[in-house]
């Protein structure tokens, strides 16, 4: 089955025509988009409905959730990948260089038992769980936000250790920017932006390319990790990354009504550079990804607030590995190409019938579909269909002002097919496979406010992450499918404490937290060696995670801000398999720690900021087994200046990232080991960027 998206696209676009033209009073509008584009000052794991208001006011929450405003990175090139590695609570791996493949995990859960939201989108699809996040770019990003432990109703899946939220840049009036960076290892990257409004429309179109070669330096111990007379330092290969990313947004307000309509284009084409040792010369990756949905959203009365949601993703790779006479990864010459579509519908509707009292209800429909296919036998490759239906339901109860309870509770059902057909040479032929899965997933939050800007809270909630199409079904490589997996499942709780402050004297703002948390996880999905060519998935693991987070924010006479958090993690596999069980979770460091310290001088006509970073993270296990070397412990430096113009919306930002050029560390027995976050994959060492930035339409706001 193909489904095209231009039936959508085109429907879409009509309905939002036809709003604009039957928009109401423009003063109303103008009223509308001032309390919509008011971004949350603290974390928004709840929605509530501020009488009288035509918008969500988003509010504390009883879980954990660290916000962070990402619209002002456009002033220089930052990542998605390095934003999250900074909050606390999350363990990001990356395979090394811009654009290369990483991963995130949040208190110790499996990067597959995430769920990353763009806008409420969805983009955990198809063949494989978790999201790469060197394919998302924070350039047409305004807000990122990771939801640790509780997921609040609104967005539809809940993972094990909690949620990415991506939330695009929102459309603010008429404005232009215009960013070029340029820097180490070739890395170049152009930026713009422009967005308008007229009565009852407004839009934002936003572009940006990057490309590097990625040729940094690194350790090569030659495959031999206990003789270093043959290690010598040479350069990354055919690791180069040239992407590219659209975003469009459109709003409208007919009448009561509020319209999104959002298109997201990311394209991409990069080597694939094989390990250190064995580098690559010419095997390629072009992947590409296109988000498109419509929100509308609607207040009905003062006490219901409902919305409507549809979506369609759209997921292409192209695996190009035909080097003659036998390729360069893998076990022959291959030329793999593959698609995944999904389309999301959904319902949601907010009722708050009495003071103290706020009911979510959200409702949701999901079809996704894989097919691939090998150009060069031809041989194309059955579709496997996944289809998943949702019930959402969440309560706030404030039984005393200071006090707030909120149960919530997921219902859903999965079905999946496949027609069978072959495998991977010389595995066969498999049989037609379907399953069903019911699954449910509930948890409960605590809020007390005690007073002088002490707050406790306290969570716990069971979890279920269900088997992805490639686990069920199989690939075109190496696995076999196993129908009959059954949804991974765990319990988490937690139980912390924060304080805020806010004055006038010396310390102007303070936010400390202090949390404790716990996941108890059964039936993980591992691969098990099914013959000497193939792997098979099966239910065999558990884990338990204890681990402890603490965050300080400051800001010091309205120039200097200080952020530091502590994460501690004792993570330990349960296993059927002996090799397996007690062992550490690999990518989980037990200590990881960050420290940021800025001091900023705003003046009418020129405002400088300096910065300083230190990233710390412990002793990390590489494979499951333990059995290869770990990751050493490391500290990474990096610094930053920004100038600017605020008049003139000008800036020009200079940062030097791994500032002491870290490649390799030393080991207890004196052996020095190459920079990494998994085997036999270096990452860079110092990089040097600039930034000129240039905004119009009101230029910068004064603050550096």
């Amino acid at each position: 089955m193909k489904l095209s998206p231009a039936w959508l696209v085109g429907g879409l676009l009509s309905l939002l025509a036809s709003a604009a033209a039957q928009a109401g009073d423009p003063g109303d509008c103008t009223d509308c988009r001032d309390r919509s584009e008011a971004e949350p000052e603290e974390e928004p794991d709840e929605i509530v409905v501020v009488r009288g208001s035509r918008e969500p006011v988003e509010a504390p929450a009883v879980g954990c959730a660290e916000v962070v405003e990402v619209a002002g990175e456009a002033r220089r090139l930052a990542t998605v990948e390095e934003v999250l590695s900074r909050a606390v609570g999350v363990q990001v791996r990356r395979l090394g260089g811009l654009g290369s493949f990483g991963l995130a995990s949040i208190r110790g859960s499996s990067a597959a038992q995430v769920p990353v939201y763009l806008d409420g989108l969805l983009l955990n699809a198809g063949g494989l769980s978790a999201v790469d996040l060197g394919e998302l770019s924070l350039d047409i990003l305004g807000t990122l936000v990771v939801h640790r432990g509780q997921t609040p109703v609104r967005l539809p899946t809940a993972g094990l250790g909690g949620a990415i939220e991506l939330r695009t840049r929102a459309v603010q009036g008429t404005s232009a920017e215009l960013a070029l960076t340029a820097g180490s290892f070739d890395t170049l990257r152009l930026f713009g932006l422009v967005s308008g409004a007229w009565p009852g429309l407004r839009a934002l179109a936003l572009g940006s390319l990057t490309s590097s070669s990625g040729d940094f330096e690194y350790l090569n111990r030659n495959g031999t990790l206990f003789e270093s007379a043959d290690d010598r330092v040479e350069r990354r290969a055919n690791n180069a990354h040239r992407g590219g990313e659209v975003l469009l947004k459109l709003d409208a307000q007919p009448g009561a009504w509020r319209l999104t309509l959002l298109e997201s284009l990311h394209a991409r084409r990069q080597g694939v550079p094989g390990i250190d040792s064995l580098p690559t010369h010419a095997a390629r990756l072009t992947s590409a990804r296109n988000a498109l949905g419509l929100r509308g959203l609607r207040p009905v009365g003062e006490e219901l607030l409902v919305g409507l949601e549809a979506s369609h993703l759209l997921l292409t790779s192209d695996f190009d590995d035909t080097r003659p006479p036998h390729g360069e990864i893998g076990l022959g010459r291959q030329r793999t190409r593959s698609t995944t579509q999904a389309v999301d519908l959904g319902a949601h509707g907010l009722w708050t019938p009495a003071p103290g009292h706020a009911t979510s209800a959200r409702l949701d429909a999901r079809w996704e579909q894989l097919e691939g296919r090998e150009l060069l036998s031809g041989a194309e490759f059955s579709p496997k269909t996944r289809w998943r239906a949702q019930l959402g339901l969440e309560h706030e109860w404030r039984p005393l002002n200071d006090l707030r309870l909120v149960p919530s509770a997921r219902l859903g059902l999965l079905r999946a097919t496949w027609r069978g057909g072959p495998l991977a040479p010389g595995l066969g032929t498999a049989s037609p496979a379907s399953t069903t899965e019911p699954d449910w997933q509930a948890a409960l939050g605590a809020r007390w406010e005690l007073g002088g800007g002490v707050a406790l809270r306290a969570n716990a909630g069971r979890y279920v992450r269900l088997p992805d199409l490639t686990e069920l079904f199989g690939d075109q490589g190496s696995m076999v499918g196993n129908p009959s997996l059954v949804p991974e499942r765990g319990v988490n709780a937690d139980l912390g404490a924060a304080w805020g402050y806010r004055g006038d004297g010396l310390v102007r703002a303070a936010r400390l937290e202090l949390d404790v948390f716990g996941t108890w996880a059964d039936e993980l999905i591992a691969l098990v060696q099914n013959s000497q060519a193939s792997l098979r998935p099966e239910n065999l693991d558990g884990a338990d995670i204890l681990g402890l987070e603490a965050s300080l924010r400051l800001e010091l006479w309205d120039h200097l801000d200080l952020a530091a958090n502590y994460t501690y993690l004792f993570a330990r596999s349960r296993s059927a398999a002996p090799y397996l069980d007690g062992k550490r979770l690999p990518g989980r460091p037990a200590h990881e720690a960050y420290l940021r310290l800025e001091g900023r001088v705003a003046e009418p006509r020129w405002g400088a900021a300096l910065w300083a970073e230190l990233d710390y993270a412990g002793l990390n296990a590489l494979d499951a087994a333990n059995l290869k070397e770990d990751a050493l412990a490391r500290l990474l430096v990096s610094a930053g200046l920004r100038l600017t113009r605020p008049r003139e919306g000008l800036s020009l930002t200079l940062e030097v990232q791994n500032l002491l050029d870290t490649i390799s560390l030393r080991d207890a027995d004196g052996r020095l080991r190459p920079l990494r976050d998994f085997e036999s994959f270096p990452l860079p060492g110092r990089s040097v960027l600039a930034t000129l930035h240039v905004r119009l339409g009101g230029g910068e706001e004064g603050v550096p």
